[in-house]
């Protein structure tokens, strides 16, 4: 996957990803044009992996996740003041999560509840000395 980033749907080629020839660039160019149009063809885009998410009861908007965020997926919404997360650009770093004052950042399906529990079954399982 030699045209493809850690950030998901971006692609690179030519001079962007190192010293190429011509021919090579032209060779990466088409290779990322038909991995954007994999990726562009779908009506709907769809990510399996966990996505952060703002509980904003709690949330003080004060904008450190946003600081945090290495993707910048995370913004503050003009009109209403809130924290909101592009659920796309979100790679799941949990970042935010760690560095949320309040407490207001979590992953989307997967509280702490389910966190505690899984670490239960695992101590108790044997897994975890």
């Amino acid at each position: 996957k030699p045209v493809e980033t850690a950030k998901e749907g971006v692609f690179i080629c030519g001079l962007a990803h190192s010293p190429r020839s011509i021919p090579e660039s032209l060779v990466m160019a088409e290779a990322a044009a038909e991995r954007a149009l994999a990726v562009l063809s779908h009506s709907e885009l769809v990510t399996a992996r966990l996505v952060s998410m703002v509980r904003q009861r709690i949330c003080a908007a004060c904008e450190v996740c946003i600081g945090l965020c290495p993707y910048d997926a995370r913004r503050l919404d003009e009109g209403s003041g809130q924290i909101v997360v592009d659920g796309l650009a979100c790679q799941g770093c949990g970042i935010c999560v760690a560095g949320c004052p309040s407490g207001a950042a979590s992953f989307a399906g997967l509280l702490e509840r389910q966190v505690m529990a899984s670490l239960d079954a695992d101590l108790v399982g044997g897994l975890v000395p």
